[in-house]
């Protein structure tokens, strides 16, 4: 449930991204975060997307995994 819920998270943050054309910088401290836009600062803004993108998909794969491997122990 946990991996479904990051991988929906991190699809909303990468779709409100490419429709807004600004994203928040993923920073490890939030006195790093900040808003990047598309016009301004084109690199670190397809960065996050980027970034954004691949933890969404890891996620998503984690949890169909972790559902497939439910439904093979209960069988």
């Amino acid at each position: 449930q946990r991996a479904i819920a990051v991988s929906g998270g991190m699809g909303w943050l990468g779709a409100r991204g490419l429709t807004t054309g600004a994203t928040y910088w993923p920073a490890k401290r939030t006195s790093q975060a900040r808003v990047v836009a598309r016009a301004n600062e084109p690199t670190m803004y397809w960065t996050s997307i980027v970034v954004y993108a691949t933890i969404g998909l890891g996620t998503f794969g984690l949890a169909g995994w972790g559902i497939r491997e439910l439904r093979r122990l209960r069988a």
